[in-house]
């Protein structure tokens, strides 16, 4: 097969709970995409969460819009703190990542070599701030 498929996920809209989240990610798994992105909403500037959110819960520095910055801090849902959800996030792609069917279809359409590469990323850790506020 010569189409491949690079999956955008987002978690952490406003309705998101631990369980709406986890039934995305099996989602995923299920299709077992060659390359899968999880994002956590956030404030984007020009995008309507940005638009609805206080001032004060703005990252702020440009960098911490980052996805994958230290200072990173996605909005909290009705359900769950903003900490939470990313912590969520940053399992669900070691975890995605790590799966047996994942490794060995990776293995199967791009080699061994590809196989290698994957396991090497998941071995670096993504530094985080730990932040919680009263109201994340």
């Amino acid at each position: 097969n010569d189409v491949h498929i690079i999956a955008n996920y987002l978690l952490g809209l406003p309705d998101d709970t631990l369980e709406t989240m986890q039934s995305t990610m099996a989602q995923a798994q299920e299709a077992n995409f060659e390359w899968l992105n999880v994002y956590c909403a956030a404030p984007m500037p020009g995008s309507r969460l940005f638009a609805d959110t206080p001032a004060g819960r703005l990252p702020a520095r440009w960098s911490d819009y980052g996805q994958f910055a230290p200072g990173f801090r996605p909005l909290p849902t009705r359900a769950l703190p903003g900490q939470d959800v990313l912590a969520f996030r940053d399992r669900a792609f070691q975890e995605y990542f790590s799966r047996p069917a994942y490794l060995n279809m990776i293995a199967a359409k791009f080699g061994p070599d590809a196989r290698a590469h994957i396991l090497g990323m998941l071995k670096t850790e993504v530094k985080r701030n730990v932040r919680r506020n009263r109201d994340d």
